[in-house]
């Protein structure tokens, strides 16, 4: 979906309410929400992670993995999960029904045009699952209000 007119470049705040049907440790990544700019170079979201079955928070910015960050805590199958990421440059989180991921502050953000539901902006990694909702706020929570979001 175009983000004309309501994407912010400056901050971020991507979040979403979902199940998982089967998990990424038989299919490889699944990405549940991003925002990008319909490359693999600049780009920002959340997905389950092949092999660990973690959710994690992520920024590209030309091209380079600037942000990765895990969410403790394995994700099961058919189970209701809040997630999320809240970004602007050099102060990037994630969260998972409550819990909050590192803080990672060496990135810019990235340059970004397109939303993209259940897959990645260039639509890879599609997600085994249903997504209830999709939230973005154009600006960065701060990371208490993150927690509460996504609780």
């Amino acid at each position: 979906y175009a983000t004309t007119g309501w994407l912010s470049a400056s901050a971020a705040t991507l979040l979403a309410e979902f199940q998982l049907h089967t998990v990424a440790t038989t299919i490889g990544d699944q990405a549940i929400t991003e925002i990008g700019d319909g490359t693999a170079n600049e780009r920002y979201g959340v997905y389950q992670a092949t092999g660990d079955n973690l959710l994690y928070g992520y920024v590209y910015d030309g091209g380079s993995l600037d942000m990765n960050s895990l969410v403790a805590g394995a994700m099961s199958v058919n189970t209701t999960y809040k997630g999320g990421i809240a970004l602007s440059a050099n102060s990037g989180i994630a969260a998972k029904n409550g819990v909050l991921s590192a803080l990672d502050a060496a990135f810019a953000m990235p340059t970004v045009t397109t939303l993209a539901i259940g897959a990645t902006a260039t639509n890879a990694s599609p997600m085994a699952g249903a997504i209830r909702r999709v939230s973005y706020l154009p600006q960065r929570m701060p990371n208490a209000q993150l927690q509460a979001l996504t609780s």
